[in-house]
């Protein structure tokens, strides 16, 4: 008999979720099965349905996990952009029209999208 692990409901709800995550990318929908979760985590067909419920509301919580996840991950992007558009600003140069970062050949302020008072037309 395999030796159970102990876990927090949280840790357990993530591990099952991950597992039913990495099916769903290899299989699609078809693919995330309690069964195939389960064995997954190495945990019983019981366990996921003790946090779950149902397959259907295992699929329901997969697709807000994937949600949490992808939000995340576009913070991070846009995260990125805006720090480099604060880059041209600290460094005191904001007043310039065309402003350039190490490693850009071209104006970096007007591919980032900003704009100073002195940029548009007539300016």
């Amino acid at each position: 008999m395999a030796t159970r692990v102990l876990r927090r409901p949280d840790d357990a709800k993530r591990l099952i979720l991950e597992a039913a995550s990495t099916l769903l990318a290899a299989g699609g929908p078809a693919a995330v099965q309690v069964r195939a979760v389960a064995a997954e985590v190495s945990v019983s067909d019981a366990a996921v349905n003790h946090h779950f419920g149902t397959r259907e509301r295992l699929l329901e919580s997969l697709l807000r996990f994937g949600g949490v996840e992808l939000k995340a991950e576009l913070h991070t992007v846009l995260n990125v952009r805006t720090n480099l558009r604060w880059a041209w600003f600290i460094s005191g140069r904001a007043g310039e029209r065309r402003v350039r970062l190490p490693g850009h050949g071209d104006d970096a302020s007007h591919h980032a999208g900003v704009r100073t008072t002195a940029s548009g037309p007539g300016a």
